[in-house]
């Protein structure tokens, strides 16, 4: 009994500082790790701004550190990756399609254009190509702003589109221009034409615009592959031709390509330099045209005249 009551205090300190060095001992070791759990939380968050702490450590615990260092430049790393990507497919996205509408630009229309010419190779699928000129355009820049011809023209994108086959494509070109490939099974001039009519119906369709109601048309030129042509740009240069006549037969009309419509264009365009040469070589004279009252017999007014004296024609 003696020995264990001079035992007691002794076994009592001993206690006490093994206690005590256990704690300094767990707390050296084990402090850093709700550091360490709570980095690991931030990287499975994808915050990985803040670095590891405890990397320099020596022991077991700077190695863990040093682990989800890694495992954190690892995402960051992947993080940078994913933004280079994202960046690269929106630089595509606007390198092929139009800022303003949405609709695919020329760029990726050429790009579909050959597509199709080779499925028409291989397979014999055919298709038609559109060309759209907003009729009556220019005046509602003119009057009602930029601002609200551009709201015009995303409405017409929206519109044409709604119309549209599940397989065709509708592309803005530029200005109040848009261009249509159309998938085709049957007959070619017959889908077109329906098709062409359902366009022509959507645009003519008052719009409402700033609180007033606007209305315009749209003229059409069509080319079908492969009889109208069998590369891109001649189906465009060839539905480019029946545009031009559709818009001088006046608004909403659709025209497909016919033989000769080049010549006549040919013709209009050598007959535009002649004159523009003979403003510069002051080939134009002016005449005037007397108009005479039949009654009387005396000249009332005079009719002015430009005449070109032509080498040839």
């Amino acid at each position: 009994r003696k020995l264990t009551y001079n035992s007691l205090p002794a076994l009592i300190v001993v206690l006490t500082d093994t206690g005590v060095l256990v704690t300094v001992i767990a707390r050296h070791f084990l402090k850093p790790v709700p550091a360490l759990v709570q980095a690991t939380l931030r990287i499975a968050r994808e915050e990985t701004d803040v670095a590891t702490p405890f990397q320099e450590r020596r022991d077991e615990i700077g190695d863990m550190a040093t682990a989800i260092e890694t495992l954190r430049e690892a995402v960051l790393e992947r993080g940078r990756l994913r933004q280079i990507r994202d960046m690269a497919q929106q630089l595509e996205h606007m390198a092929h399609h139009d800022a303003l509408t949405g609709l695919p630009n020329r760029v990726l229309l050429m790009k579909t254009l050959e597509n199709r010419l080779e499925q028409l190779s291989a397979s014999g699928q055919p298709f038609n190509v559109m060309l759209l000129d907003l009729d009556r355009f220019k005046a509602v820049n003119d009057t009602l702003g930029h601002a609200a011809g551009d709201a015009l023209l995303v409405a017409v994108a929206s519109r044409i589109s709604s119309v549209l086959g599940e397989n065709d494509m509708v592309s803005r070109l530029g200005g109040d221009e848009f261009a249509i490939i159309q998938s085709t099974n049957g007959d070619c001039e017959s889908d077109a034409a329906m098709l062409a009519a359902r366009v022509v119906h959507a645009v003519s369709r008052s719009f409402g615009l700033e609180g007033s109601d606007i209305s315009i048309d749209t003229s059409i030129g069509i080319a079908c592959a492969p009889g109208h042509g069998t590369s891109a740009t001649q189906l465009l240069q060839h539905a480019d031709l029946g545009l031009y006549r559709a818009k001088s037969m006046g608004c909403g009309y659709f025209v497909f390509y016919e033989a000769g419509m080049d010549m006549a264009a040919q013709h209009k365009h050598a007959l535009e330099i002649d004159m523009k040469s003979a403003l510069e070589n002051h080939e134009f004279e002016l005449h005037y045209q007397p108009v005479v009252n039949l009654q009387s017999g005396r000249i009332v007014a005079y009719e002015g005249l430009a005449r070109c004296r032509h080498s040839k024609l």
